[in-house]
C-alpha cells in the first residue's frame, strides 16, 4: 500500500512539473512582472518604519508588528496598542516580534521581544500576558518569543529564544522543550525562529542551530544540519522562516545560506544560493522570510535584523525556470520597493500582497489594482520615451509598429516587445527632418505611405527606410497648397481619397497624382458650407458617408458630390446636439453614431431619427469632456475624459470609472491620443504618456470585503466603551446620548478610498441612506426605544456585501417619559381635569355674572346713546330752522341787490351776488332736506294723503326741470298712461320724490333721454285683507353713466353716492335718495333700482292705489314756488358742467407774480380772483387738473399754483405728482386748497409734492400770507443760485490762471513744484511764476475775506503783476508800489472793504530777494537746518493806503545745491482737525525737513498728503496754496 501511494505521489509530481514547463513557455508568464507598491509608512499612521509580521484575523482587520507597538489597520486608519506602566492588561512590551491567530477560535497571540506572550481579546481589546517566571517551570521558557504556531490539533507552540514551549489554554501551563546536550533526541538549538506543520502533520522547527522534525508521539527530534561536505545537506543552519509548496516540498529560509527545498521523500536539500555572475540567482544569501501566495509563486525577502546584513531586495522565485527576479528601491520610481530589506510577507484574503521591512514601513502589491499598463518618460533609460509624455496621437501600421505622437513636437516608434522607444525630432540643420510643432495626428494610407501632422509644421510623410520626412506645408500664394500648418486629423475614405482636417484652415482633399490641395471652408454668409475651420476628427461610416466633428461648429456631414455639408448643432430643441466642440466619432454596429464632445459628454445620434440623447456626468460620467470612443468586443464604449477612463455599456446605460487609483497615469487625457491594435489592445494617451490595455482583461474586484463598525462616538467626542465596538452586539445609551455617530469600513484593501456605503437605523430610517464613500452616520435626537443599526459596504469596483453588518440600540428614555411618569401622568391628568370641572363651574357660575352685569351695562349705555341721538336730531333740526332765517336774508338781499334796488349794479358786482344767490340756494335745499330726513326719523312727518294723477304731477315736474337741462343733449318724455288709476299719496312730497329722481338722471345724464312710466302691480291677497288695492310702479329711467355693481345696495343710505372718491365729476351731498327712500317708504311703497354701468339706470318707487277718483289737479306753472328746489339741482348740473358759469380766464395783469388757480367750483375760483386781484396778482384760472397741465405744457410757468384737491377727472394730489416730475418744491410752489380737513389729508397732500396746505373756509389774509412766504424763499433760492454760479466761475478762473507745468520747469537748475486748491468760498489766493531776464519771479499772495470780490481782486493782482512786469521795472519796491496803486483805485471802484499780502521773491543763478509783506517763508538746509524768512517788515498790505512805497525792502538768500524753501497761504497753517485744532507752521516745518531730499514735486505732494490727512472729513474754509523749490 505504502509503494502505492509513493507511485502515486511520484506520478502527481510528474504530472505537474510537466504542467509547469508548458506554462513556463508562456512568454507573459515568462515575463519579468512590473511590480508596483503602494506605501504605508509612519505618515499614514504606522507606528514604526520596520515591520517584523504580518497577518489578516477573522474579522479582516490587518495587523502589524513593529518595535514600537503592534498596530491593527482598516483600510483608513492605524489603531495602536501599546504598553501602558499602570494597566496590567494592556500590551507587555512596545517590542512586538510576531503574531499570530489561531484556527479554531480566532485568538489573536503577540510575541514580544522581552514582554513574553500577550492573548489579545477582541471584546475587550485587553492583553492577557505569559511570561517566564524563574520559579516555575511551567511557564513561558524565555520572554522573547520569536515564533509561534497552532498545529492541527489545535495546540499551541511558541518558540523563544530560550527553547520550544507547548501551551495548554485550561490550564495555561507551558511545557518546555530545550536542547539537552546529553540527550542527542532533544531540541538542536534553543533559539527556535520558526515552527511549521506540513501536511503529513509532521512538525518542523527551525533554530539557529539547524532544522528540527519533532515527533510528537515519541518526543523525540530528528535533526538536520549543515554539513560542508554534503551539498545535499542543509545549506546553513541558521533557520530564518519554513513553508510547505503545493508539491508538499519544505522550503527553508536561512541567515546565511539562501533558500534550501527540501524534499521530504528524499530527504534531500536542495540550495539556492547568491552567484554575483548570475543575476537570476537569489539576490542575497541572508533571507529573512520566504512565502507562497495563492498563485503559486514563491516570494523570499532578504536582510536580517539580527544579523549583519541589511537586505538585498525582494525575490520572486519562478519554479519553471528556476530563476529569480529582484525588486529593489528604485529612486525615480515611487512606486518601487521603499526598503532592499524585506522582513514579512502576508497575503490577505483578496489576494493583495503585504511586505514588511526594515526602515521603510509596508509594501502593499494589489493584484487587481494595477489594471492598466503605463507608459513614460523615465530618466536614465536610453531606450525610453522622451521627456514629453503629453501624447497627442497614437496608431498602430501595418507592421503592428505603434506610432506616438507628443506635444512637444516627437514621434515615438514603439516596439511592444521590447519596450523600446525610437524618438524623431524637428532639426533645425536637416530640412528632411520632421516639421517643428506638436505631432497631433498619424496614418498610414493603403499604399503604405506614413502621413503625420503637425500643429504648425505641416504635413508630412516619412520614408522608412530612409527615414526622411517629405513636407506638405501652408503657402500663402498658392491656393492649392494646404490650407493651415495645423494639422489634426488625417483619413482615408473607401475611395483612397485623402483628407486632412485642420485647426484653422477648414478641410482638405489632397489629389496624390498633383500634390494639390482642395479646401473647403467655413462660409458665414452660407449654410450650406463646413460650420466651422477647426477639425478635430474625420470619419466615415458604413454607409459612406463622411463626418466632420469641428471644434465649435458642431457635426457636419459632407456631400462629396455636390460639396454641399449638413450642419448638426446644438439648438434650443429637444435631442440636439449637446455641444458644438465634437472632438471624436465612432459608428457602432447598428449604426448609430456616437459623439464625443467638450463639455457636453456623450452624445447618441441615430441617423434615421435625426435625432441626439446626450450622457453627462449626471448620468454616471466621470466628466462631461469626452476625448475619444473605442468598442470591445463586448460591446462596450471605452471613453477617454478629463477625469479618467469610463466603460459605458450602451445596452444598460452605465458606466465604471477608472481613475489613477486603478493603474493610470493620469486621468487627464488627450484629444487624437487613442487607438486599439490588431491585437485588441487599447491605447489611450494622457497627459503623463499612455495606458495600455486588453479590455477583456479589465476585471472587477470580485472580492466582498467583510463591513466592520470601527467606531463610535457620543455629542461628536469619540467614546471609549468597555468592549470594542466591532464585538458589540447590543449598545446601551440615555436619553443625554442625544448625538451619537458610527464609523465603519469596508476591509477592503484595494484602492479603499473607493468603498462605498449605505446604511439604514431600522426603527427610524424608511429607506437605506446610500452614503457614497463616506464612512460615518450621525443621528440625533432620537426617541427612547429599540433600534438597529445595519451597514453595508461595497469594494472599490462597486461590488457589494448586501449582509453587511449591525448592531442593536437600546435607548433609555428620559425619566419623564418612562412608564412609571406615563403612570403618574394619568394620575396627574386627572386630577387635573377634576379640578378643571370644579373650576369651571365656578368661572360659569361667575361668567353668568359677568354677563347679566354686562347686559345691565349695555342697556345704560343705549338708553344714553337714544337719548344723545335724539339731543343730536333735536340740535340738528332746530339749528337747521335757526340757519333759514339769515339764509333768507343772504338770499333776499342779493338777489334785491341784482334787482337794483340799491342802484345800478356793475357787471363783476352781477355776477358776484349771482354767486351769492346760487350759494344760499344750494344751502337751503340741503337744510330742507335735513329737515325731511330728521322729521322721518322722529315719525314727525305727516302727510296729506289725498288721490293723486301721476300723469299730471309727472308733467309738471318734467316741464319744470326742462330749464335745468342747459347745453345738454337730453329729451324728457312721460310715458304715463292717462288712463292709469290714481294713487294715495302727499302730493307735494311725490312731487319731491320726483324733483330728485328726474333731478338725478338729468345730472347724471351727458346725452339720450329721461323717461318716466308706469304700469299696474297685481295686488297681494291676504287673509287680513282680502280687498286690498294694487299698486302702481313708476320708473325713472336715463341713459347716463350708470351705477357700479358695489354702490347700488348703500346708494339709498344717507350721505352715499356712486362716486364718493376725490376725483368725483358729480357733486352732491347724497342725502337726497336717502330722503326719497324713506318718503316712497312712508307712503308704504318700495323703491328699488336697475342700471348697467355705462348704460344707465331704472329707478322704481312703487305707491298704492286709491280707491276714489282723483280730483283735477291744478297746474302751476309759475317756477317761483318750486325755486330753491330747482336752483339747487340746476346749480348741481351745472358744477358738472365746466362752462355753466362764465368767469374770465385771467385778470388783467394787476403785479410782478403770476399766480394759477385749479379749481372746478367756479365760486371757489371767484373768491379766490377777488381775494388776489386786490393783493396785486397776475391770476389765472384752470377748471380742471388736465387744463392745467396743458397750460403749463405750453410754456406757461406761474410762481405758484393754488390748487384744490377734489376734482373731476384728475385730483389735485395726481395734479401735484405729475408737476413734481418737471418742477422741484423750491422751483414752483404749490398750495393745496381742499375742505377736506383730516390729517391724513394733509399728509397725502404734502406725501404728493405740496409745499402748503389750507382748508376752507378760507381766511384771506392767511391766504396772502402765504403765498406772499413761498414766493420770498423762491426769489431767495434763485439770488442764491446766482451767487453760486458767480463763485463758481471765480473759482474756476482762479484755476485757469495757475501756471502751467511747463511754467514750472523754465530754469534747470531750479525744481519748483506748486499746488493751489480753491474752498467751497473763493479765498483769494494766488500764486505765479513768471520769467524776468535771465531769472524768475516768483508771486504769492492772499486776499483778505471770501467770496466773489476776494476772487476778482485775485484776478486784478495777477493781471497786473503780469502787466507791470511787461513794462521792465526791475526794481522790487518800485514794483510793488506801482502795483498798489492799481489795486487799491479798482477796490475804490468796487465799493468793498479788501485788501491783500503779496511777496514777490526774485530768482536768479541761486540767489533769491525776497519782496513785499505776506506769510514767513520757510528755507531748510540740505543738513536739515530750517531759517524762517520773516516777511512783515518788507511791505504793507496791497490797496488799503494808496502809497505804500516807503513801507517796501528787500532780503537776499543764497541758494545751495539742496536747500529747500516753501511759500504758503494761511488756508494751510490755520486748517483745522475734527477736534478744532490748527494744523500750524510747525508741522508744515517738520514734513518739508522729513522730506528735504526728496524732488520739489513730492516734497509738495506729501505735504499736501499730510495736511488732508490731519483735516480729515472736516470742511475747508479758505483756499490752500503751497509753492516748493529746491536747488538743483
Amino acid at each position: 500500500m505504502k509503494k502505492i501511494i509513493k507511485v502515486l505521489r511520484w506520478l502527481s509530481v510528474f504530472l505537474l512539473i510537466i504542467l509547469i514547463n508548458l506554462i513556463g513557455q508562456n512568454p507573459a508568464f515568462a515575463a519579468r512582472p512590473n511590480l508596483e507598491f503602494e506605501h504605508l509608512t509612519i505618515e499614514e499612521g504606522l507606528s514604526a518604519s520596520t515591520v517584523f509580521s504580518i497577518f489578516q484575523d477573522q474579522e479582516g482587520f490587518m495587523w502589524f508588528a513593529t518595535p514600537d507597538g503592534l498596530n491593527k489597520y482598516d483600510g483608513y486608519q492605524f489603531k495602536i496598542y501599546k504598553n501602558d506602566p499602570s494597566d496590567l492588561q494592556s500590551i507587555s512590551d512596545n517590542f512586538v516580534t510576531i503574531i499570530y491567530e489561531n484556527g479554531g477560535g480566532g485568538e489573536i497571540w503577540v510575541g514580544t521581544n522581552d514582554g513574553g506572550l500577550n492573548y489579545f481579546n477582541k471584546l475587550t481589546e485587553k492583553f492577557t500576558r505569559y511570561q517566564n517566571d524563574p520559579s516555575n517551570p511551567q511557564s513561558l521558557s524565555h520572554n522573547h518569543v520569536l515564533s509561534i504556531y497552532e498545529d492541527k490539533n489545535q495546540r499551541l507552540w511558541v518558540g523563544t529564544e530560550d527553547g520550544l514551549n507547548q501551551f495548554n489554554p485550561q490550564t495555561g501551563d507551558f511545557t518546555r522543550y530545550k536542547n539537552d546536550p546529553n540527550n542527542p533526541d532533544s531540541l538542536i538549538q534553543n533559539t527556535v525562529t520558526s515552527i511549521y506543520e506540513n501536511r503529513e502533520g509532521e512538525l518542523w522547527v527551525g533554530t539557529k542551530g539547524g532544522l528540527d522534525k519533532f515527533d510528537r508521539n515519541a518526543e523525540k527530534f530528528i535533526h538536520y544540519k549543515h554539513h560542508p561536505d554534503d551539498p545535499k545537506s542543509l545549506s546553513d543552519n541558521s533557520i530564518s522562516s519554513i513553508i510547505e509548496d503545493r508539491e508538499g516540498n519544505l522550503w527553508i529560509s536561512t541567515l546565511g545560506g539562501g533558500v534550501n527545498k527540501f524534499n521530504p521523500d528524499m530527504e534531500e536539500f536542495t540550495r539556492y544560493l547568491n552567484d554575483p555572475n548570475n543575476p537570476h540567482s537569489i539576490s542575497s544569501n541572508t533571507v529573512s522570510h520566504i512565502y507562497q501566495d495563492e498563485t503559486g509563486l514563491i516570494w523570499m525577502g532578504t536582510g536580517s535584523w539580527l544579523g549583519s546584513s541589511g537586505g538585498n531586495g525582494l525575490n520572486l522565485f519562478n519554479p519553471n525556470t528556476e530563476e529569480f527576479t529582484t525588486y529593489n528601491p528604485n529612486p525615480g520610481n515611487p512606486h518601487s520597493l521603499s526598503d532592499s530589506a524585506v522582513f514579512s510577507m502576508y497575503e490577505d484574503r483578496s489576494g493583495i500582497l503585504w511586505f514588511g521591512t526594515f526602515i521603510g514601513g509596508i509594501n502593499k502589491y494589489d493584484r487587481h489594482h494595477i489594471k492598466f499598463d503605463r507608459y513614460t518618460y523615465e530618466p536614465g533609460n536610453p531606450h525610453g520615451m522622451a521627456e514629453d509624455p503629453a501624447i497627442m496621437s497614437i496608431y498602430e501600421d501595418k507592421s503592428g509598429t505603434i506610432w506616438i505622437g507628443t506635444f512637444g513636437g516627437f514621434l515615438e516608434k514603439f516596439d511592444h516587445e521590447t519596450g523600446e522607444f525610437t524618438t524623431y525630432q524637428n532639426n533645425p540643420n536637416d530640412p528632411d527632418s520632421l516639421s517643428a510643432g506638436g505631432v497631433w495626428s498619424i496614418y498610414e494610407d493603403r499604399q503604405g505611405i506614413l502621413w503625420i501632422g503637425t500643429f504648425g509644421g505641416g504635413l508630412n510623410t516619412l520614408d522608412r527606410t530612409t527615414n526622411k520626412f517629405t513636407h506638405y506645408t501652408h503657402d500663402p500664394n498658392n491656393p492649392a497648397s494646404l490650407s493651415d500648418n495645423s494639422v489634426v486629423s488625417i483619413f482615408e475614405d473607401q475611395q483612397g481619397t485623402l483628407w486632412i482636417g485642420t485647426f484653422g484652415g477648414g478641410l482638405n482633399q489632397l489629389n496624390r497624382e498633383t500634390g494639390t490641395f482642395t479646401a473647403y471652408q467655413a462660409n458665414p454668409n452660407n449654410p450650406n458650407s463646413l460650420s466651422d475651420n477647426s477639425i478635430w476628427q474625420i470619419y466615415e461610416d458604413t454607409r459612406g458617408k463622411l463626418w466632420v466633428a469641428t471644434h465649435q461648429g458642431g457635426l457636419n456631414q459632407l456631400d462629396r458630390e455636390t460639396g454641399i455639408f449638413t450642419r448638426y448643432q446644438k439648438s434650443d430643441t429637444l435631442n440636439s446636439l449637446s455641444n458644438n466642440s465634437v472632438l471624436s466619432i465612432y459608428e457602432d454596429a447598428t449604426g448609430i453614431l456616437w459623439l464625443g464632445t467638450f463639455g457636453g459628454g456623450l452624445n447618441k445620434f441615430d441617423p434615421l431619427t435625426q435625432t441626439f440623447t446626450a450622457y453627462t456626468e449626471q448620468d454616471g460620467l466621470p466628466n462631461d469632456v469626452v476625448y475619444g470612443i473605442l468598442p470591445d468586443d463586448q460591446g462596450n464604449l471605452w471613453l477617454s475624459t478629463n477625469k479618467g477612463l469610463s466603460k459605458f455599456n450602451p445596452s444598460q446605460e452605465t458606466f465604471q470609472n477608472y481613475d489613477t487609483s486603478d493603474g493610470l497615469l493620469s486621468n487627464e487625457f488627450n484629444a487624437g491620443a487613442y487607438y486599439t491594435s490588431k491585437t485588441g489592445e487599447m491605447y489611450f494617451g494622457n497627459v503623463k504618456g499612455f495606458n495600455v490595455f486588453f479590455p477583456e482583461q479589465v476585471k472587477n474586484n470580485p472580492y466582498i470585503p467583510p463591513i466592520v463598525i470601527t467606531g463610535f462616538k457620543k455629542l461628536n467626542e469619540t467614546t471609549q466603551l468597555n468592549e470594542a465596538i466591532s464585538q458589540i452586539k447590543t449598545l446601551n445609551l440615555s436619553y443625554q446620548d442625544y448625538v451619537f455617530s458610527f464609523e465603519f469600513a469596508a476591509l477592503n484593501y484595494t484602492s479603499p478610498e473607493k468603498n462605498q456605503y449605505a446604511y439604514k437605523l431600522e426603527g427610524f430610517d424608511k429607506d437605506w441612506i446610500n452614503a457614497g464613500t463616506r464612512r460615518y452616520a450621525t443621528y440625533t435626537n432620537l426617541d427612547g426605544g429599540h433600534y438597529t443599526f445595519h451597514v453595508k459596504g461595497s469594494n472599490n469596483d462597486g461590488v457589494w456585501n448586501e449582509i453587511g453588518t449591525s448592531i442593536q440600540l437600546e435607548i433609555a428614555p428620559p425619566p419623564w417619559k418612562t412608564w412609571w411618569a406615563y403612570t403618574l401622568y394619568v394620575f396627574a391628568l386627572m386630577g387635573v381635569v377634576l379640578a378643571y370641572v370644579q373650576w369651571r363651574t365656578i368661572a360659569q357660575r361667575q361668567e353668568l355674572e359677568q354677563q347679566r352685569q354686562e347686559l345691565e351695562r349695555e342697556r345704560v349705555v343705549s338708553e344714553k346713546l337714544r337719548r344723545l341721538d335724539k339731543l343730536k336730531d333735536d340740535f340738528l333740526a332746530n339749528t337747521s330752522h335757526e340757519m333759514r332765517t339769515p339764509l333768507n336774508g343772504i338770499i333776499g338781499l342779493a338777489d334785491s341787490m341784482l334787482d337794483g334796488v340799491a342802484g345800478p349794479v356793475s357787471e363783476k358786482q352781477q355776477r358776484n351776488l349771482s354767486m351769492i344767490v346760487q350759494s344760499g340756494l344750494r344751502l337751503n335745499a340741503l337744510i330742507n332736506d335735513i329737515l325731511d330726513l330728521s322729521k322721518m326719523k322722529q315719525s314727525s312727518l305727516e302727510l296729506q294723503i289725498k288721490p293723486v294723477g301721476m300723469r299730471e304731477i309727472s308733467d309738471v315736474v318734467l316741464t319744470l326741470c326742462e330749464p335745468i337741462i342747459g347745453k345738454k343733449s337730453l329729451q324728457l318724455l312721460n310715458k304715463i298712461n292717462p288712463e292709469l288709476p290714481p294713487v294715495d299719496a302727499d302730493e307735494n312730497r311725490v312731487q319731491q320724490i320726483l324733483y330728485n329722481l328726474v333731478g338725478n338722471a338729468i345730472k347724471f345724464t351727458e346725452s339720450g333721454i329721461v323717461e318716466v312710466s308706469a304700469e299696474l302691480l297685481p295686488p297681494a291677497q291676504s287673509p287680513e285683507e282680502p280687498e286690498a288695492p294694487g299698486y302702481l310702479a313708476i320708473t325713472i329711467a336715463d341713459t347716463g353713466i350708470g351705477i357700479p355693481e358695489d354702490k347700488r345696495d348703500r346708494i339709498f343710505e344717507a350721505f352715499e353716492q356712486g362716486d364718493g372718491s376725490t376725483s368725483r365729476i358729480y357733486g352732491g351731498t347724497g342725502l337726497g335718495l336717502s330722503v326719497t327712500k324713506k318718503l316712497v317708504e312712508l307712503h308704504g311703497g318700495t323703491i328699488a333700482v336697475e342700471s348697467t354701468l355705462g348704460e344707465g339706470s331704472r329707478f322704481t318707487f312703487t305707491l298704492p292705489l286709491s280707491k276714489t277718483t282723483a280730483e283735477p289737479l291744478e297746474v302751476n306753472r309759475d317756477r317761483s314756488s318750486f325755486l330753491p328746489r330747482l336752483q339747487a339741482i340746476a346749480i348741481a348740473v351745472d358744477n358738472s358742467d365746466d362752462e355753466a358759469v362764465e368767469v374770465p380766464v385771467e385778470i388783467e395783469n394787476n403785479g410782478h407774480f403770476r399766480l394759477l388757480v385749479v379749481d372746478d367750483e367756479p365760486i371757489n375760483r371767484q373768491v379766490l380772483v377777488n381775494y388776489l386781484s386786490g393783493a396785486h396778482y397776475t391770476v389765472t384760472q384752470a377748471t380742471n387738473g388736465p387744463e392745467a397741465i396743458a397750460l403749463l405744457e405750453n410754456n406757461f410757468k406761474p410762481d405758484i399754483i393754488l390748487l384744490d384737491v377734489m376734482m373731476p377727472r384728475m385730483t389735485g394730489y395726481e395734479v401735484c405728482r405729475i408737476l413734481r416730475q418737471q418742477y422741484g418744491m423750491d422751483e414752483l410752489p404749490i398750495i393745496m386748497l381742499t375742505a377736506k380737513n383730516q390729517v391724513s389729508d394733509l399728509v397725502a397732500g404734502l406725501q404728493a409734492g405740496s409745499n402748503d396746505y389750507l382748508t376752507k373756509p378760507i381766511a384771506k389774509d392767511e391766504l396772502l400770507a402765504r403765498i406772499k412766504t413761498h414766493l420770498n424763499v423762491v426769489r431767495l433760492k434763485t439770488e442764491n443760485m446766482r451767487l453760486q454760479t458767480e463763485l463758481d466761475i471765480a473759482r474756476r478762473l482762479q484755476i485757469m490762471m495757475l501756471p502751467k507745468a511747463e511754467e514750472l520747469r523754465q530754469l534747470p537748475e531750479l525744481d519748483i513744484a506748486g499746488f493751489m486748491e480753491p474752498a467751497e468760498e473763493v479765498g483769494g489766493d494766488y500764486y505765479d511764476i513768471l520769467t524776468q531776464g535771465d531769472g524768475l519771479k516768483i508771486g504769492i499772495g492772499d486776499v483778505t475775506g471770501h467770496g466773489l470780490e476776494s476772487g476778482v481782486l485775485m484776478l486784478m493782482a495777477q493781471t497786473a503783476v503780469r502787466s507791470l512786469l511787461e513794462s521792465k521795472i526791475t526794481e522790487p519796491q518800485e514794483f510793488l508800489d506801482a502795483l498798489n496803486r492799481t489795486i487799491y483805485h479798482n477796490i475804490e471802484r468796487m465799493n468793498v472793504e479788501k485788501s491783500m499780502t503779496l511777496s514777490l521773491a526774485d530768482y536768479s543763478k541761486g540767489t533769491l530777494r525776497l519782496t513785499g509783506q505776506h506769510e514767513e517763508a520757510i528755507l531748510v538746509r540740505t543738513t536739515g537746518e530750517v531759517e524762517r524768512l520773516d516777511t512783515i517788515d518788507l511791505g504793507f498790505p496791497i490797496g488799503l493806503v494808496e502809497e505804500i512805497g516807503e513801507f517796501v525792502s528787500s532780503i537776499e538768500v543764497t541758494l545751495n545745491p539742496g536747500d529747500v524753501v516753501v511759500f504758503y497761504t494761511d488756508g494751510i497753517t490755520e486748517a483745522m482737525d475734527i477736534d478744532n485744532q490748527l494744523y500750524g507752521l510747525e508741522r508744515l516745518i517738520e514734513v518739508i525737513v522729513q522730506n528735504r531730499e526728496y524732488s520739489a514735486e513730492e516734497i509738495k505732494e506729501r505735504a499736501i498728503s499730510h495736511l488732508m490727512e490731519y483735516i480729515g472729513k472736516q470742511k475747508i474754509f479758505d483756499d490752500i496754496t503751497l509753492v516748493v523749490l529746491k536747488q538743483r
